[in-house]
């Protein structure tokens, strides 16, 4: 019973992460357009064509409407990757403690970014 008990808290813990993280790898793949860029709560810059796809941020639009998304990003001081969304001035935080600065990057069919 002892063993049990802290396994079962663990197990718990886990299926939460995966059902977060199945959400959100349903919304990127339902996306009509992804965008890879530099973005924070209230802003979103979107990397040049011709450049590295990679940034701390990416907007996922859901739709053709591009009144309609989906951010996602990194912030650099508290180290959380946050999720906000169009019409919603405040965020969610999917994860702490994530060292990298470019979280995203996009390729082609070829693997180039």
């Amino acid at each position: 019973m002892r063993i049990y008990e802290p396994s079962r808290a663990k197990m718990g813990c886990a299926d939460d992460a995966r059902r977060a993280i199945h959400k959100r790898v349903g919304e990127i793949r339902a996306a009509t357009v992804i965008r890879v860029g530099d973005g924070k709560l209230n802003s979103f810059d979107e990397v040049p064509n011709g450049q590295p796809q990679q940034g701390n941020s990416i907007m996922v639009y859901p739709s053709k409407n591009t009144n309609d998304w989906i951010r996602y990003y990194h912030h650099k001081g508290s180290q959380q990757l946050r999720r906000t969304e169009d019409g919603v001035n405040s965020f969610m935080v999917l994860a702490n403690q994530v060292t990298n600065v470019l979280v995203f990057s996009s390729e082609d069919f070829k693997g180039m970014t």
